[in-house]
C-alpha cells in the first residue's frame, strides 16, 4: 500500500487557500463586500414581492367601489319629490272703468276719482291660463264703504253688485261687469272675489283677490 508524498497535502491546501482568494477577489470587484460589510441586494425581498400586487389588488377594489358606488347613486332617486297640488286660480287681467258709451276711461288705481252723480261702468276680465278647466268659480265684485269689511261670507255672496259662477274654459277669459252711479261723496273700496265652492262652504270668510280704494267727489 503505497504512501502520499508530504508536498501532495501540501498542494491541495495551496490550491483552496488561492481558490478562495479568487472568489474574495471576484466579489469584491463585482461591489458584493465594500469594506468588510455585505451589501444589500437590490433584489426584491419575499415581503416586497407579494406586497406589490396587494398594492394594485387595493387599488382595483376603491375602483370598484367608486363604480358601484356611482351605480347606486344613479339607481338610487334623486330624492324625494313633494307632490304640488294644483289649484287652478283664474288670472285677474285688468279691471277698467267705462262711461256710458263703454269707452275706457282708464285702468282703476288706488285713490281713482269719480264724479257724483255720474254713471260708471267697471270691468274685471279674468282669464284661464292653466291648462285645465277651472270648474265651478264663483267671482264677485262690489263696492263698499271704506273701513268697512273686505271679506265676503256665505251669505253675502247673493248680494254682491256683479257675480259669475260656472266654468271656465281654457285659453278663455270672462268679463264681469259692474254698473255704479255714485250718489254721495266720499271715500269707497272696490271689492273683488275669487272662490271655489270649498270656500263657499267653509266657516272662515273669503278674503278678497283685490282690493282697491277709489273715492267719489
Amino acid at each position: 500500500m503505497g504512501t502520499f508524498p508530504t508536498y501532495g497535502m501540501a498542494g491541495i491546501g495551496i490550491a483552496a487557500a488561492i481558490g478562495f482568494v479568487f472568489a474574495l477577489s471576484f466579489l469584491v470587484n463585482n461591489g458584493a463586500i465594500e469594506d468588510g460589510e455585505i451589501l444589500q441586494s437590490n433584489a426584491p425581498t419575499e415581503q416586497q414581492r407579494t406586497s406589490e400586487p396587494l398594492a394594485d389588488q387595493e387599488s382595483g377594489d376603491a375602483s370598484t367601489s367608486a363604480k358601484d358606488s356611482g351605480g347606486e347613486m344613479d339607481s338610487a332617486p334623486a330624492g324625494q319629490t313633494s307632490m304640488m297640488v294644483t289649484d287652478l286660480q283664474p288670472t285677474l287681467t285688468s279691471i277698467v272703468a267705462l262711461d256710458s258709451s263703454r269707452e275706457v276711461i282708464g285702468e282703476i288705481k288706488p285713490e281713482m276719482e269719480f264724479k257724483a252723480g255720474e254713471p260708471v261702468l267697471i270691468q274685471a276680465n279674468f282669464a284661464n291660463e292653466n291648462p285645465d278647466v277651472i270648474s265651478d268659480r264663483f267671482i264677485a265684485m262690489s263696492i263698499r264703504n271704506a273701513g268697512g269689511s273686505e271679506t265676503l261670507s256665505t251669505q253675502e255672496r247673493s248680494e254682491q253688485g256683479a257675480n259669475f259662477q260656472g266654468s271656465i274654459a281654457v285659453n278663455s277669459s270672462i268679463a264681469l261687469e259692474l254698473s255704479w252711479t255714485p250718489e254721495t261723496p266720499g271715500d269707497y273700496t272696490l271689492l273683488v272675489f275669487s272662490a271655489t265652492p270649498e270656500d263657499l262652504t267653509a266657516t272662515m270668510p273669503i278674503e278678497p283677490a283685490a282690493a282697491i280704494p277709489i273715492s267719489v267727489r
